[in-house]
């Protein structure tokens, strides 16, 4: 996404709502970013992009590192692959995501939590996926190990009383849970997702949505607080990415095949990502009038203002779209020539910072914006396509 870095203060005030023919969030005809089959191997591509920052930001190691780590598995996924019927580059990508390719993972020091190369919780191994798991003697050999004493010997031990801790057997494990998933839902893109979701939290959404055997595209992208709410509040409702995991999943893919393709070519495009160069508005810079944005839902600090069409077009988008779902008028908007905005964490109701919130984290999704939190802003860099991306439809 070709962003700049330079940016315009944005803050949030109450006011009132009304109706507008352009319609963002709400699936329909006024909506410029509705689901669609017909676009939904599009926004698949674009979700994988708008979340793969931060696997590259959080990788262990950096993300050629964590890709070598992960290649070495590559084997044992293929042989687990064939015996479930699954996608190796999926079942690689979940490897990456979930431990880094580090077969001694643990999400913390409590091992009844998430462990080994696919994190797998101690009841969940033991109580479903036929896994020997003696958590009491994996915590003491745990302990050992961080001690540095007789660490070989204790790693080889580890892996008998914790199967978690066995590569082959967790890759196994999850090939069995995936195997399962798939079974109940219907759909391998809703058995991965729902190997961070839950198959019941899944089977919730899905259930509320109204159609169990969609894709999960249509769940996530045709699901908004204005349109199938009830299946809305279900996924945000269990607030820790779990809703995002198919496209981070979809990331990693993307990351290994570039690592397999070229090394290099992947450390290049990770530094890239990591620090992209600012760039100037590919699109015309257009005057404002201040009346025009108020009856959109947003307020200029002068009365006419340039600014790149592409900020424009993302401030009446969020405007009207953040007013529809929290019933308040939301941006005032200074005046700026690049394609950036600050927004001051200062909401006038808990609807308007949870509808706002809602939006970055959909148009992020889209690959649209990218944004950061500080104390004080949330700093938002606006994709050169969104002039397009978020026009009225004709």
């Amino acid at each position: 996404m070709a962003v700049v870095v330079v940016v315009v203060a944005v803050i949030l005030l109450a006011g009132g709502s009304g109706g507008h023919p352009f319609a963002p969030f709400s699936g329909g005809a006024g909506d410029p970013l509705a689901y669609s089959p017909a676009r939904q191997a599009a926004d698949e591509r674009r979700a994988a992009a708008g979340l793969a920052p931060v696997l590259y930001d959080k990788s262990p190691g950096g993300v050629v590192a964590t890709a070598r780590r992960v290649a070495h598995w590559r084997p044992l996924v293929e042989r687990v692959a064939r015996a479930q019927r699954l996608d190796p580059d999926m079942l690689e990508a979940l490897i990456f995501l979930e431990s880094g390719g580090r077969a001694d993972a643990q999400a913390s020091s409590d091992l009844n939590g998430a462990a080994g190369l696919t994190q797998i919780l101690a009841q969940t191994g033991s109580g479903l996926l036929g896994l020997h798991v003696d958590v009491a003697a994996s915590t003491r050999l745990t302990q050992r190990i961080a001690r540095g004493q007789k660490v070989a010997a204790s790693v080889r031990q580890r892996r008998l009383v914790d199967q978690r801790f066995d590569p082959a057997a967790a890759i196994a494990a999850t090939g069995r849970y995936l195997a399962l998933a798939r079974k109940d839902l219907g759909r391998d893109d809703l058995a991965f997702e729902s190997y961070h979701m839950g198959i019941g939290n899944l089977q919730g959404a899905l259930h509320a949505y109204g159609d169990i055997g969609i894709p999960y595209a249509q769940l996530f992208f045709d699901s908004t607080p204005l349109r199938h709410a009830a299946a809305w509040t279900r996924i945000a409702s269990l607030g820790d990415d779990s809703s995002t995991y198919l496209w981070r999943l979809f990331a990693a893919r993307d990351v290994m095949r570039r690592w397999r393709a070229d090394p290099g070519a992947l450390s290049r495009h990770a530094a890239a990502v990591l620090s992209p160069a600012p760039s100037a508005p590919g699109g015309p810079l257009v005057r404002v009038a201040a009346r025009d944005l108020a009856a959109d839902g947003v307020r200029v600090s002068a009365q006419r203002t340039l600014m790149p069409a592409a900020t424009a077009a993302l401030l009446r988008y969020v405007g009207i779209g953040v007013r529809r779902i929290a019933k308040v008028t939301p941006l005032v908007a200074g005046p700026s020539r690049q394609l950036a905005l600050d927004v001051l964490r200062s909401y006038r109701s808990p609807a308007q910072a949870q509808a706002f919130q809602f939006a970055l984290d959909r148009l992020t999704a889209l690959d649209v914006i990218s944004w950061s939190r500080t104390p004080a802003v949330i700093h938002i860099l606006v994709s050169n396509a969104a002039e397009s991306e978020l026009a009225p439809a004709p």
